[in-house]
């Protein structure tokens, strides 16, 4: 089963971007033919960025959807918004140069039958992107590769992440000032119908691997992460968990460390929306739940509460998939 920090059937994925003086979203919404990109411009971080207007649209493609579950493999690098996309059979991935609104890689796969990356980072500080990549001989292991920006194509392989008896959840987040990607598992048990799971941080300058890091603290018997992101502020990990069967949901700290859960808001309204990012104090998720939504949330990271939210009038226009864009060079 997984669920990812992608997209669900008719769901826009979001990109945020900040500026010197204000934030920008670019959003992907699912038609029935074509995915259409959209740009939110709100005055602050939490103000009303809606309705938003077309800058793209890319005939044919879709968010991907694996096993009933959205899935997401999202990133911005420098000023090119890369996405794996399917057309509901083949996967390919996308780029589109976000300074000319132009598509830079229009589906491009290496074997369009396999979602050839399933995460993506970009290390700004060495200007590289980088993902993993199913192995072709282990299907419990996973390639740590670096990507060429200009075509989407492996450029070399610089690690593995071993997952062995775990399965991947697709649920991903990244640290750029420690070059740490956090990629989440689970381990389902079938005898009690409980979840255990974990995380292994990936180095991207070195390569490096962690070894698993089993969630401890709140519910960590039994923990259903729904979504996961990094704050650049507090350097911890936020996210909605519940049971295994749903039930019980709560908006929770993460030690990206210890691997710790702390409860922070168990007892009112939480958001489990797919893909959220963190930004200024808010954890801002695409969503009530993990389907695509037309309502923006943004949940207090400090009291769990939601302090806002911001519905489209046009009940279609669905988002999901949130990344973070520092567009102020582009100013």
């Amino acid at each position: 089963m997984y669920r990812q920090v992608v997209t669900t059937l008719c769901l826009v994925a979001l990109v945020l971007c900040s500026t010197t003086s204000a934030f920008t979203f670019l959003a992907q919404e699912n038609g029935l033919t074509e995915m259409t990109i959209r740009k939110y411009s709100p005055s602050a971080v939490d103000s009303n960025p809606l309705p938003g207007k077309v800058v793209s649209r890319i005939k044919g493609a879709s968010t991907l959807n694996n096993e009933g579950f959205s899935w997401g493999v999202t990133c911005v690098a420098g000023s090119t918004y890369f996405a794996l996309l399917t057309n509901n059979i083949e996967y390919y991935m996308y780029g589109i140069d976000l300074t000319t609104n132009q598509l830079v890689i229009n589906g491009y796969s290496p074997d369009s039958s396999e979602m050839y990356v399933q995460a993506l980072a970009y290390d700004s500080t060495i200007d590289a992107l980088f993902g993993i990549a199913p192995n072709d001989i282990v299907p419990s292991w996973y390639d740590v590769v670096e990507l060429d920006q200009s075509k989407g194509s492996i450029k070399k392989k610089i690690g593995s992440l071993k997952l062995g008896e775990y399965e991947y959840t697709g649920l991903y987040t990244y640290d750029q000032s420690t070059s740490s990607m956090f990629i989440v598992f689970k381990q389902f048990t079938n005898d009690s119908s409980t979840t255990q799971e974990g995380m292994m941080v990936i180095n991207t300058q070195s390569g490096d691997v962690s070894d698993a890091i089993m969630f401890t603290g709140y519910h960590a018997s039994d923990t259903n992460l729904w979504n996961i992101a990094f704050d650049p502020e507090s350097k911890a990990l936020y996210g909605t968990t519940s049971k295994y069967i749903g039930t019980e949901r709560a908006f929770v700290r993460i030690d990206p460390t210890s691997g710790e859960i702390t409860s922070i808001n168990n007892s009112t309204e939480v958001c489990s929306g797919n893909g959220p990012v963190i930004q200024d104090g808010y954890f801002i998720s695409p969503g009530h739940d993990s389907v695509s939504s037309s309502t923006i949330y943004y949940v207090n990271i400090t009291t769990g509460h939601i302090d806002k939210k911001y519905s489209n009038s046009d009940a279609l226009s669905l988002i999901s998939f949130l990344s973070v864009y520092d567009d102020s060079s582009d100013q």
